[in-house]
């Protein structure tokens, strides 16, 4: 996929239905999936890769305020229509975000765990991690079931966990809030979930735990 951008910036790399400025990897990725590369590691057994997020962020701050109305991310959702954002509906998002994790005591050097298939919201949260300079540890949807996630939530020590309501998995919806609600009961660290509305599924919910994405965007 290639748009044209006023500055030639939005000539995107397509990977798993989504899409990122070329400017914004020039120097983080050669080629390959971003996303499955992540879902491999925790950033902390991962400096590389925590590397090419640090090199993200740094590229799209420093596009900002010069190509703000620029191409820089799109994503083909569910439904079949592309999310698009700019350079400057980016960044905004972002620090939304990082302001809203700090809201909820996340602050440098703590692990916020992300269990999210390949969407905007996945690149969003995990920069917001990169600007606040805490290690956002991404956990695979495939093969990961209810003991594999209590044990990861328990070693890391996470307190946020941001998760998608339901995931497509095989062709088939996965409960990930379901999950990874059975899993909380054994993660004594854990603090909030927040989750992100992703297929139109309905979810059981915990006042004072439970978060939603767009409560996050507002500022919880």
């Amino acid at each position: 996929m290639q748009t044209q951008g006023t500055h030639g910036l939005a000539d995107l790399i397509q990977t798993d239905g989504i899409a990122l400025s070329k400017e914004l990897l020039r120097r983080a990725m050669q080629e390959g999936d971003l996303y499955r590369h992540a879902v491999s590691q925790t950033m902390e057994s991962d400096p590389q890769l925590e590397g090419i997020f640090k090199e993200v962020y740094r590229t799209l701050k420093g596009s900002i305020p010069e190509n703000q109305t620029d191409l820089a991310l799109v994503h083909q959702a569910s439904n079949g229509k592309p999310n698009r954002y700019t350079y400057g509906q980016l960044y905004e998002t972002i620090n939304q975000v990082a302001s809203s994790l700090q809201l909820l005591g996340i602050g440098a050097g703590e692990v916020v765990s992300l269990w999210l298939p390949c969407i905007p919201e996945w690149i969003i949260a995990t920069l917001a991690c990169i600007s606040l300079g805490c290690k956002p540890a991404s956990i695979p949807i495939e093969q990961i079931d209810e003991n594999d996630l209590t044990t990861f939530l328990q070693t890391s020590k996470a307190r946020v966990l941001i998760v998608a309501n339901w995931c497509m998995l095989d062709g088939n919806p996965f409960p990930t809030k379901s999950i990874a609600e059975k899993a909380s009961i054994f993660a004594p660290y854990l603090e909030s979930i927040i989750t992100v509305r992703h297929l139109e599924l309905s979810v059981s919910w915990l006042d004072g735990r439970d978060i939603l994405w767009d409560q996050l965007l507002a500022g919880c």
